[in-house]
């Protein structure tokens, strides 16, 4: 009898064994393992293909990558001796270059330049580099003339400048996508714009859009460290200073002899002076002489008419001497 009622069916899960699942994990490695390795570059060594981290590679100096980046490091800096060249093997840094060279592809509907560039660095980020890459925000920035990025040279002669300046120095060949650029500017922090929209942006900057030298890199995926190459320098010679004519000091004036200072015979009187009436050989008048003072006037004396003494009063008021008697005048 049909009714409309269901009922749920558990059953025991399947029991899958250890080489069961071995042979299913190969089947799908192989399909999409073959398409990674495609891309991996031809000259790499895939016998040494660490699937995590980094593997450096000593070139022999016969070969023909090490004359390449030989070539390519001696047409500015001959004075280096090159001691050895390394080749980076990092399968994940690989892998989101090449991401990152298919999105600029797509999105500018075009090939995406391409270039091998210089970059100086410091021993202690070596081996940072190779497995993080190139990374201004880690290893610092070397230069902000033309944006907050990674600058690159065109010549190893200025990726040299920021190199340790050691008896031993290291720097990168690099892969880099430099795509479409643009003058940059200190104030950048990404590439500027091309429209006004503000939709699409420049790939890079450059120092100069006709003749580029240096390059600033804001994206790390679009860069591979390819080559480490590791050098010696001599001392750089201080140039020479041109020789400057010695100036001429002025002639010495001949020293004069010092004048011997004359005896001075003692100072002579003045002459006397010769009065004008001996000069005219006439009799000189006697000198005015004042008269004397006349002599202080007497005393008035008063004397008393009884008596026979002299009374010595000066006073007019005086009416009386000592005996009683009236006084006088004499």
């Amino acid at each position: 009898m049909a009714t409309d009622m269901k009922r749920l069916v558990r059953r025991r899960p399947v029991f899958v064994s250890q080489a069961d699942v071995q042979n299913v994990s190969e089947k799908y490695s192989r399909r999409i393992q073959p398409n990674f390795l495609s891309s991996i570059p031809e000259h790499w060594d895939r016998s040494l293909l660490p699937w995590t981290g980094f593997e450096r590679i000593k070139l022999v100096p016969s070969s023909q990558e090490h004359r390449n980046v030989l070539l390519k490091f001696n047409l500015t800096l001959g004075r280096c001796a090159v001691t050895s060249v390394e080749k980076v093997q990092n399968l994940r840094l690989w892998r989101f270059f090449m991401l990152q060279k298919n999105q600029m592809k797509n999105e500018a509907g075009r090939d995406v330049s391409m270039k091998q560039l210089f970059h100086g660095v410091e021993s202690d980020y070596v081996d940072t580099i190779c497995h993080m890459n190139i990374d201004w925000r880690i290893s610092g920035l070397q230069d902000t003339r033309f944006g907050k990025g990674s600058y690159f040279g065109r010549d190893a002669s200025y990726a040299n400048k920021y190199a340790d300046k050691q008896e031993v120095r290291f720097m990168f060949l690099c892969q880099v996508l430099v795509g479409v650029y643009t003058v940059g500017h200190s104030t950048y922090n990404t590439p500027p714009f091309k429209d006004d929209k503000k939709t699409v942006s420049f790939d890079s900057c450059v120092d100069d859009v006709t003749q580029p030298s240096t390059y600033v890199i804001f994206e790390r995926n679009q860069i591979y460290p390819e080559y480490l190459i590791q050098y010696t320098c001599e001392p750089e010679a201080l140039p020479t200073p041109t020789p400057q004519p010695t100036p001429q000091s002025p002639p010495q004036p001949t020293p004069q002899p010092t004048p011997q200072p004359t005896p001075q015979s003692p100072p002579q009187p003045p002459p006397a002076q010769v009065h004008l009436y001996e000069q005219l050989n006439l009799r000189q008048p006697r000198p005015f002489v004042p008269p004397p003072p006349p002599p202080p006037a007497p005393k008035p004396r008063w004397d008393c008419g009884d008596c026979d003494c002299d009374c010595d009063l000066d006073c007019c008021d005086c009416d009386y001497c000592d005996c009683g008697g009236l006084c006088f005048r004499l």
